[in-house]
């Protein structure tokens, strides 16, 4: 289904009206109809997968709530399994392909090792399937989890004026940053990096700059709509980024920036694999040698693992096992240098001054940067010929890519103000101020001043696709 179409906002307005009218029992069934219809709307065939998933899954959760024994374990091994097969076959075929397939197993996959852990089961089948395909999360995220989802449904969900109008100033938004802003930022990176062959060292820097900010703009953009949806029914759903462009180090950024998928992979990857058996035996043999290294070893054993799955859960190629493989070693980097601070006095007074936290965030985005250059163009022969255009042919190029490939001055100086406001919109949000309780409290000329200006930005200053539909978000690939 295509997001902006007159049928995507016709079913919205009517399932918030049929939402508030129906009975609070029936709530969460209109929901499911729904989100069936949305998926339905937005995929092509028979969804085997989802099938596949949520069969399993729901049976397994049950059958481990009621065998705390060997048995049950053996179940939850067996459907974590099956249904980790089934998303890597998602990587390797395209017959496999299903689109949100990593998002609503990654869920189904932590649902059960929670009920494993002793979470109580979804005994009904469908609540269940509402969770997996929740028409809002289904196709990017968040990782919500299902204690937290179904709580909403806990006493009556009514109407509420402002929690609805923020809804909608969200949805807004979201939209403004992915046509006006996402879609100019591609058209830079396209016309570089399609073919990064004697374009100058300089545009390939600024391609990747507008990669790395299209990706932000596109993603963000999206969760703000969706999340603006779910709003309008009263229910709230995870935050996935916190301005990650501000962070002073990489797993900072990382802290900020698909939030859901890196707690998704701390808490089911990372802590059982660095809390097993075999690595605390390994950890140990190592302390008797080195008591410092052994006691990272399991961190950083852990970190090497969620790094190179997290590669792969992005891209099943050599790119993206590389970019893994950057940021593990980062990651590892980041900790042994934490750990080596332990004990040794800290310039905090340093910490604190404005022109020292500056350098660090520039770091950290010269660091992000530099991970971007592997994923940004396809084939390692084509990050090397990008990287060859920035150390050896910096200055060459005689002309404007971008500008040839149809965005002109005009676009440029509307894409420069609208990063101007996305700027200032993250540094008001870093500086944990509410811009919707600010406009809340703003007069009713100003407030409705913004609102207009928002909508008539998108639809003056919009890029649009004859069908711009669900698959046509930058981060869907994922």
């Amino acid at each position: 289904m295509a997001v902006f179409s007159y049928e995507f906002f016709i079913m919205w307005i009517l399932t918030v009206i049929l939402f508030y009218t129906v009975a609070r029992k029936w709530q969460w069934q209109l929901l499911l109809i729904v989100s069936c219809l949305f998926y339905a709307r937005s995929v092509t065939g028979v969804p085997w997968i989802l099938f596949l998933v949520w069969g399993i899954t729901y049976f397994a959760g049950i059958y481990v709530s009621r065998h705390k024994n060997i048995s049950g374990k053996t179940v939850c091994y067996a459907a974590v399994m099956i249904c980790a097969a089934a998303l890597m076959l998602g990587r390797l075929t395209s017959v496999f392909v299903l689109l949100g397939n990593s998002y609503f197993t990654l869920k189904a996959i932590g649902y059960v090792i929670d009920v494993y852990r002793g979470k109580a089961p979804e005994k009904n089948l469908f609540r269940y399937l509402l969770y997996l395909i929740y028409w809002p999360t289904v196709l990017e995220g968040p990782f919500n989890r299902i204690e937290g989802f179904f709580r909403a449904f806990a006493s009556p969900v009514s109407f509420d004026y402002t929690g609805f109008t923020h809804g909608v100033q969200r949805f807004v938004w979201g939209a403004f940053q992915v046509i006006v802003i996402s879609k100019r930022l591609g058209v830079i990176a396209a016309a570089i990096l399609t073919a990064p062959y004697a374009k100058g060292g300089r545009y390939v820097v600024i391609a990747v700059a507008a990669f790395a900010l299209q990706l932000y703009a596109d993603f963000s953009g999206f969760m703000n709509m969706m999340s603006g949806v779910s709003a309008t029914f009263g229910i709230s759903l995870p935050e996935n980024f916190e301005q990650p462009f501000f962070s002073k180090s990489i797993p900072e950024f990382w802290r900020r920036w698909h939030i859901t998928l890196g707690v998704w992979f701390r808490d089911y990857v990372m802590f059982p694999f660095s809390s097993g058996k075999g690595i605390k035996k390994i950890s140990r043999n190592i302390r008797k040698r080195n008591k410092a290294l052994g006691k990272l070893f399991p961190v950083l054993s852990g970190t090497c693992l969620v790094w190179i799955l997290t590669g792969v859960w992005h891209g099943f190629s050599v790119n993206y096992l590389l970019w893994g493989c950057y940021y593990a070693v980062l990651m590892c980097l980041s900790q042994i240098m934490s750990a080596l601070s332990e004990g040794r006095g800290r310039a905090g007074d340093r910490k604190g001054k404005l022109d020292f936290n500056l350098l660090r965030i520039l770091r950290t985005v010269f660091l992000v940067l530099t991970a971007d250059t592997l994923i940004c163009v396809d084939g390692l022969s084509n990050v090397g010929q990008l990287w060859h255009e920035i150390l050896f042919h910096f200055n060459g190029g005689d002309s404007y890519p971008f500008i040839i490939a149809g965005l002109t001055s005009r676009n440029l100086a509307v894409l420069a103000l609208c990063l101007l406001l996305l700027f200032a919109v993250s540094v008001m949000k870093e500086k944990k101020i509410s811009v919707q309780t600010v406009l809340d409290r703003a007069p009713t000329a100003i407030r409705w001043a913004v609102y207009y200006g928002l909508v008539y930005g998108i639809l003056i200053f919009g890029l649009y696709d004859t069908q711009y539909d669900v698959s046509q978000f930058m981060y869907m690939q994922f």
